[in-house]
Formats: structure tokens, C-alpha cells, sequence
């Protein structure tokens, strides 16, 4: 089984960084169209999407051109709630504290919160294709792709947080089979 992920395309807030859920642009929905492509040959068999706007809209171009389904997760969602005002002293400071494991914020969920719902997530979807050797494509967003990581790498999710950002469309694919960290 190989669970590939991929994030959302460029989003209507992304430039203005804000992070209400505004959608794909023009240029987003072109790229995730050409990343298309590319999972063709990986014979995708099902989507899982964040319910947010811009990764759903991702996954509805990805599905029409891989005629596979997308299920909807919500614990594919990000770690903070959307609406907040940009470069204010609150954003600053949990921005500041953003891979602090213990930090605690209304609008932001913690570390250890996320890394456990990110993680129940994949053991579902696990469960649900590992014993057809199915290949499944995630969209989402930066944020669950270090999780992801941590998941199938053995990486600590406590202590000092690693960073792993990524661009718009990036593709990572990670091989259940062969990983002996996995946790199933």
C-alpha cells in the first residue's frame, strides 16, 4: 500500500497571508491539474480530503482526473482556526510558539492534540485499504505532512518539533509496506 499526499494549490488568502478559507486561485487549480499527472501512474484508488475549502477543491480536480472518490476527513484539518488578524501581537506570539509541543492557544491546537488526531487518521485509512493493497492519496496541508513524517519515520512528536514545510502541490509518497517503523 502507498499512501501518497499531496498539498492543496495556491489559495486566494495565501498572498494576502491570511488564512480564511477562501479557496483555489486560477494558477491553483492549474496546478494541482498538472499534478494529476503524476499520480496516474501510482493507480490512486481513493482521496481522502481536509474539509477545508482550498484541499477540497484540490481533491475534486485531482478525482475527476484519476476517477477515484474523495472522502471527506476532518481530522485532516489544520492545527489553528481560521480567522484571526494577521501580524497582530497574538499572531505573532503563537506563530512564535508554533512547534512548542506544550504551547496552549485558543486558536491553535497543541502539538501532542494534533500529532494524535493526524495519526488516529492515518490508522483509519490504514485499516480501511491496507489488506487490499490500495493506494491512497491524502490532501492537505503543510502541517500534516510533518505529521505524516513523524507517523512513518519514527520522528519525535515531543520535545522540539521539526518544521517541514512545503510548496503548493508538493507530492510525498510513504510505503507502508516496507517502513519498519510503522505503527501497524
Amino acid at each position: 500500500m502507498k499512501i501518497c499526499f499531496i498539498r492543496h494549490g495556491d489559495d486566494k488568502a495565501h498572498g494576502a497571508r491570511k488564512f480564511d478559507d477562501l479557496g483555489l486561485t486560477f494558477a491553483g487549480r492549474r496546478e494541482v491539474a498538472r499534478a494529476a499527472a503524476y499520480y496516474k501512474k501510482n493507480n490512486i484508488k481513493v482521496i481522502y480530503s481536509s474539509p477545508l475549502k482550498r484541499a477540497y477543491q484540490s481533491a475534486v480536480i485531482l478525482s475527476k482526473k484519476l476517477k477515484a472518490p474523495v472522502v471527506v476527513m476532518p481530522e485532516l484539518t489544520e492545527r489553528f482556526k481560521l480567522q484571526y488578524t494577521p501580524n497582530s501581537p497574538e499572531e505573532k506570539e503563537w506563530w512564535k510558539n508554533y512547534l512548542n509541543y506544550n504551547y496552549k492557544n485558543s486558536k491553535l491546537e497543541t502539538c501532542k492534540k494534533y500529532f494524535d488526531r493526524i495519526f488516529k487518521a492515518i490508522d483509519e485509512i490504514k485499516a480501511r485499504h491496507d489488506d487490499k493493497d490500495e493506494n491512497i492519496l491524502i490532501v492537505g496541508h503543510s502541517a500534516n505532512l510533518y505529521a505524516m513524517a513523524a507517523y512513518f519515520y519514527g520522528i519525535p512528536t515531543s520535545g522540539k518539533i521539526i518544521w517541514m514545510q512545503c510548496g503548493n502541490c508538493a507530492r510525498v509518497n510513504f510505503e507502508t509496506k516496507i517502513n519498519l517503523l510503522n505503527k501497524g
